[in-house]
């Protein structure tokens, strides 16, 4: 995931719901923030998911009054293209309220992350092929040109001949 994916889709969630969440890399290194306070913390959730030990964390509020400050309620969650682990998205708030708008987020950022996956594999064999058709191009023209010399020499050498036969005496066979 980009920082500008992440940032983008940040904002654009927390702008519809009004909650704080972020983005965070595979390594749990958060890269994408709404307040833009923790750009680069490593948040431990993350990291956890991250691992493969588990797929998403929810913190309650008591265990966030426990914490004393430390963490928040909310819910994290993987994000997974293809099977693939690429990141967390956390957003908090009242836990029955966040976790269907996080597993919503994880999955249309998975979708996004999927589609340009794909354009750049569109793209990459587009170019493959314009390459292609360009090495063709030029071997075409190669063959063109390769038989324009040869129905050169072909004719020189018929003209040759010709003059030859002209220019040498009738020999005459004799017994």
């Amino acid at each position: 995931i980009s920082k500008e994916m992440a940032q983008q889709l940040v904002e654009f969630v927390s702008g519809e719901t009004g909650y704080n969440m972020i983005v965070c890399d595979t390594s749990g290194v958060i890269i994408g923030d709404k307040a833009r306070e923790r750009f680069g913390v490593r948040h431990e959730g993350a990291a956890r998911i991250m691992s493969g030990k588990l797929d998403s964390i929810a913190i309650t509020r008591e265990e966030a009054e426990r914490s004393n400050g430390k963490m928040r309620e909310g819910y994290n969650i993987v994000i997974k293209v293809d099977g693939e682990r690429i990141g967390t998205f956390g957003i908090g708030g009242p836990l029955e309220t966040v976790k269907p708008i996080a597993k919503i987020a994880a999955a249309v950022i998975a979708a996004r992350l999927k589609e340009t996956r794909q354009l750049d594999l569109i793209r990459e064999v587009a170019g493959e092929i314009s390459r292609s058709i360009e090495q063709t191009a030029v071997a075409i023209q190669n063959i063109y040109t390769g038989s324009e010399e040869l129905s050169a020499a072909s004719t020189a050498v018929t003209e040759a001949v010709i003059v030859a036969v002209d220019v040498a005496p009738s020999a005459s066979v004799t017994r």
